[in-house]
């Protein structure tokens, strides 16, 4: 799944005003947390691209992205060992479904939310 699910965060969370707060927080800080991974990569900056990744799957971890937490948690191991020649692969299904996320989000946003 790759796309805004509150009823997902209602349900984990149990109050209206956190996911509105949470998705308005994903549409803001994600983009570039995204950049920061995509500008690491094309750097080969291993240390770089591990701090970036690990950021990116924090603010992925409560919307469900199973895939894309794994993907950001690979990248991160395989930049800490020093090796980024997967780093594209992993970064760039990672980017994508990060920013499907972010879209999905800020497109409920613009609809006037209502979880009742």
């Amino acid at each position: 799944m790759t796309s805004f699910d509150p009823a997902l965060l209602l349900r984990e969370y149990g109050d209206e005003g956190l996911v509105r707060d949470l998705a308005e927080l994903l549409v803001t800080t994600v983009p570039s947390q995204v950049e920061n991974v995509r500008t690491a990569v094309a750097a080969h900056d291993s240390a770089a691209v591990r701090a970036a990744a690990h950021k990116l799957r924090g603010s992925l971890a409560s919307f469900g992205l199973t895939g894309a937490v794994d993907a950001a948690r690979q990248l991160e191991t395989v930049a800490a060992g020093g090796d980024l020649s997967q780093a594209d692969a992993l970064s760039g299904q990672l980017i994508a479904d990060a920013l499907a996320l972010c879209e999905s989000a800020k497109a409920w946003l613009a609809s006037g939310p209502s979880l009742s």
